[in-house]
């Protein structure tokens, strides 16, 4: 299950020794408010992250996340920041969440076409056009969770 491979993810980590650096709980109240901004629901793997870790730094893997209220006046690694500027700048598709960067200029996103189901993550190249993004996407994981733990076990 999704959300059990999160946890997964984590005890591995610790296990191995890796370097863990998360931002901590997040409320369900700011979750929803992170949604309301994107006009997006969140599948429920990438929720349970949110509310139990937020965000933040695993075997040397950046999961994006909320690192508190204010959105606007934010940076990395907040996801909600990053997904409104690439909105702007790079014409974003408006079902994608940013959750992370591969490190050569492609982000990881949740494509949360899904509404509140689980969704794919994919990898979104800023530059390309929107219905070639949609159409080529590509699939690295069908949740939030097992991208979550495979990305760890690359690490290990």
């Amino acid at each position: 299950m999704a959300t059990e491979d999160i946890l997964v993810g984590v005890d591995l980590a610790l296990k191995n020794g890796c370097q863990i650096d998360l931002a901590g709980e997040k409320s369900l109240d700011l979750i929803k408010k992170a949604e309301i901004t994107l006009e997006l629901k969140f599948p429920p793997s990438y929720k349970e992250f949110l509310h139990v870790f937020g965000c933040g730094d695993i075997a040397g893997h950046e999961f994006y996340g909320i690192t508190g209220s204010d959105f606007t006046n934010s940076g990395i690694p907040d996801a909600v920041w990053i997904t409104v500027r690439e909105r702007i700048d790079s014409n974003l598709p408006r079902q994608f969440l940013i959750i992370g960067e591969q490190g050569n200029g492609a982000y990881y996103v949740l494509n949360c076409e899904c509404e509140g189901a689980e969704c794919p993550v994919i990898l979104w190249w800023p530059g390309l056009s929107q219905a070639d993004q949609i159409k080529d996407a590509e699939i690295l994981a069908q949740d939030f969770g097992s991208f979550f733990v495979e990305l760890i076990k690359s690490s290990l």
